[in-house]
């Protein structure tokens, strides 16, 4: 029963350790990251060394001949194969085929070809897809939507009910969905960025810290935690950004957001990374969850 339940997460870890996490400091060869990969413990799973090569190699996995990195098929077989390997020697699950498929906008060509030639990297029985809803935190209810707008994920305290049954769970009595309370608070310090001129421009960096929420009597209604079937240490966080298709980093992104005006009437681009947004454009939480 939902009495039963209570707040049992003792000494484990709360906090999604994938927000805003950097792998890298500066940029560095191919090889060196991959080597960095085998033996680093700032590459916390497979999803986050697999965000660090599309953000910053992307170019490894162009096969149109205008670009003077086009690879071939074995070299592309090749890249894949090392993946699968550090995998291994790492001891990773794999990844569901939907964080590849989150990926595929644009010129981004290293998910479907990491797809079509891997063997050992893809799961859907070890690793499930989540859509955040957001609740309502006066009545403390879900509604029946899942995106914000950027403004209101970075700078205002929110809640996601994540429904999600365990595939062990044949059949749950409780009442209500199964899943987990994810909490996101805003974070704020002052950061230092070098423009293209040179010159040193101060501006507010703006972040926020996600955590699964273990203490049942914080809960909606009709969501129910199975607390020896979540850890935060399995779950890598990702923001979706206008459709399914866009993400925005929150691995490999440091720096968080900051502002960027841009014209004389002060319109305002929020910098997520690399991505530049408008302030309104509506973005989803998505969670990858490992069993």
């Amino acid at each position: 029963t939902l009495a039963a339940l209570k707040d049992t997460h003792g000494l484990q870890s709360t906090q999604i350790r994938n927000v805003f996490h950097s792998l890298i400091s500066d940029y560095v060869e191919y090889e060196v990251f991959y080597d960095m990969a085998m033996a680093s413990e700032r590459f916390l799973n497979l999803e986050t060394f697999l965000e660090g090569v599309f953000y910053h190699y992307g170019h490894l996995f162009h096969t149109d001949s205008s670009y003077h990195t086009c690879k071939l098929e074995h070299e592309l077989e090749e890249i894949v194969r090392k993946i699968e390997d550090l995998r291994i020697k790492r001891g990773w699950s794999r990844v569901s085929s939907e964080f590849f498929d989150s990926w595929s906008y644009n010129d981004c060509e290293g998910p479907s070809a990491i797809k079509r030639l891997s063997s050992d990297l893809i799961s859907n029985d070890e690793n499930f897809r989540r859509v955040g809803k957001v609740i309502d935190l006066d009545s403390n209810s879900i509604k029946n939507k899942n995106v914000l707008s950027l403004q209101e994920l970075f700078d205002v305290p929110q809640s996601f009910a994540f429904y999600f049954k365990h595939p062990r769970i044949k059949q749950c009595n409780i009442p209500g969905k199964c899943g987990f309370l994810l909490k996101t608070t805003p974070v704020q310090d002052i950061g230092r960025r070098v423009y293209s001129g040179g010159e040193y421009d101060i501006y507010q960096r703006h972040k926020f810290r996600a955590e699964i929420c273990f203490d049942q009597s914080q809960y909606p209604a009709n969501l129910h935690l199975h607390s020896e079937d979540v850890s935060a240490e399995k779950i890598h966080l990702m923001a979706s950004y206008h459709s399914e298709y866009y993400p925005g980093f929150l691995t490999c992104n440091e720096e968080g957001r900051w502002d960027r005006y841009i014209g004389d009437d002060d319109d305002v681009m929020w910098c997520v990374g690399s991505n530049k947004f408008s302030a309104l454009g509506h973005v989803k939480l998505v969670a990858f969850i490992t069993i």
